[in-house]
């Protein structure tokens, strides 16, 4: 099925006690990591989405705050492996502040089994996606807004 526009997604950066707040998957390269959110649906705001999302993912209430990167990721012009054919996603994330949270998935992600607050001094050590924002994450610093299509 070909994607005809690309899907937009909305991330949340979490931080406590200089731990970020990854949700966690397996699959068959063992345990790797993202930040938790993911798509906007038709007619919702983009805020709005991604509290929709941390809720259904984690069972948390979140803050929306600060944009403070756009990546956008594809699977063109050749097909990678772990990524749907014809794939092509623009993501947002967004520093956020934890309102509350239950650990209890409403609707979980296929190969989602959780999440972790993992220290920002682990996070070099851990298959995180996109690889690319691992010291950016680890800082909380981003030296600019867009960054293109990146890993």
């Amino acid at each position: 099925m070909k994607q005809e526009t690309p899907r937009l997604s909305a991330r949340a950066l979490i931080y406590q006690d200089n731990h970020l707040l990854l949700t966690k998957y397996e699959d068959d390269r063992g345990f790797w990591y993202v930040t938790p959110g993911g798509g906007v649906n038709k007619g919702e705001s983009v805020s709005e989405g991604l509290e929709r999302e941390l809720f259904e993912e984690l069972g948390a209430k979140i803050i929306v705050g600060n944009l403070v990167a756009v990546r956008e990721v594809t699977s063109l012009p050749v097909d990678e492996p772990y990524l749907p054919a014809n794939f092509h996603q623009v993501e947002m994330f967004f520093f956020c502040e934890l309102d509350s949270i239950t650990g209890i998935a409403t609707e979980s992600d296929p190969g989602q089994i959780g999440h972790e607050w993992v220290s920002c001094d682990e996070l070099k050590h851990k298959l995180l996606f996109p690889e690319y924002f691992k010291p950016h994450f680890a800082s909380k610093t981003f030296d600019k807004i867009y960054y293109g299509n990146i890993r």
